[in-house]
């Protein structure tokens, strides 16, 4: 549901960008990717699970390499990008309230999935 959210307002409100489109919505999956491969006892990503997302182009090499370094939970990484990502382009148009009160809930209703 949460995914489902955030991908309705993202193609709401950024119609014409289908660039910025993907973005948002990979950093979302991406985040769901790592959790469900951190279920494990380990709670590891293993190197088939970042070779998959990495071909499916959810995250970069670049991104792979600060994630895994990221001493924190990991899956919260992608979303707090996507956030930042949203706020940059929402902050140009619409007030910071907004975007608290509608992305900031649904990507932090995503982390709890």
């Amino acid at each position: 549901g949460a995914m489902l959210d955030w991908t309705s307002d993202v193609k709401l409100h950024f119609p014409s960008d289908k660039t910025l489109q993907w973005n948002l919505c990979r950093l979302f999956l991406t985040a769901g990717q790592l959790t469900f491969s951190m279920l494990d006892e380990q709670q590891t990503v293993s190197s088939s699970q970042w070779d998959s997302m990495h071909s499916n182009h959810l995250v970069s090499t670049a991104e792979i390499e600060i994630i895994k370094a990221f001493p924190g939970f990991k899956p919260f990484l992608p979303i707090v990008w996507g956030l930042d990502e949203a706020r940059a382009v929402l902050g140009k148009e619409m007030p910071t309230a907004f975007f608290i009160m509608n992305f900031r809930e649904k990507a932090y209703t995503m982390r709890h999935h």
